[in-house]
């Protein structure tokens, strides 16, 4: 998800190019993947105990920012909710 990011970042497409769509769509099956796994741990641990782990506290609100900005991509300064998740990667 970071390298992608990075590489994103970095070749910067523009919009309608079929660059910017495998983008797009590498972003949600990510965040798709991420937000699974984060359903599973959540099964795993139940309720309490899951939010007793600083880590999946962590990961949820991570998570949570992803499928929030890909839902509001048209409102202004949503995209950098995107920057969170290069914090997962310093877990």
């Amino acid at each position: 998800s970071s390298i992608a990011n990075a590489v994103e970042a970095e070749t910067n497409p523009e919009d309608g190019t079929p660059e910017a769509k495998f983008f797009e769509d590498l972003d949600i099956a990510l965040t798709f993947i991420f937000a699974i796994e984060l359903l599973i741990n959540m099964a795993a641990h139940w309720m309490w105990p899951f939010f007793k782990n600083s880590w999946n506290i962590f990961d949820l609100i991570v998570v949570s920012s992803s499928m929030i900005s890909q839902a509001l991509q048209a409102l202004p300064g949503v995209t950098e909710l995107r920057l969170l998740r290069l914090l997962r990667t310093f877990r």
